[in-house]
């Protein structure tokens, strides 16, 4: 049996989802203040335009030369959120409609 058999026969989750979630619970409540930690929220660039775009990303990513900090902790969430954006509210909505977002986000495959 492969694991991703025993995986799914136990309802156990891949480590690459449960990264991704724990990744944007952490920045949802970085967000909403319920984690305080103003350096953190300093470090998170929110993108801010003058014209309103449907499709325009929360944040804006900066661009790295290395593969060390385009996969830095920061810059790796401010991608998922930027995604996570996409198809659902990651601002505006409350943590139990969130963490039901967030699994159907990841069942989806992102």
């Amino acid at each position: 049996m492969s694991s991703v058999e025993l995986r799914s026969r136990l309802n156990i989750s891949s480590l690459e989802d449960y990264r991704t979630k724990c990744d944007l619970i952490f920045l949802y409540k970085l967000l909403d203040h319920t984690t305080d930690c103003s350096d953190l929220l300093s470090l998170i660039n929110f993108r801010c335009s003058t014209r309103i775009l449907r499709d325009m990303p929360v944040f804006s990513i900066k661009h790295y030369h290395t593969n060390y900090g385009k996969f830095s902790p920061i810059n790796r969430i401010q991608t998922l959120g930027n995604d996570f954006s996409q198809s659902y509210d990651l601002v505006d909505t409350g943590f139990v409609r969130f963490k039901h977002c967030l699994t159907e986000y990841v069942r989806n495959g992102r």
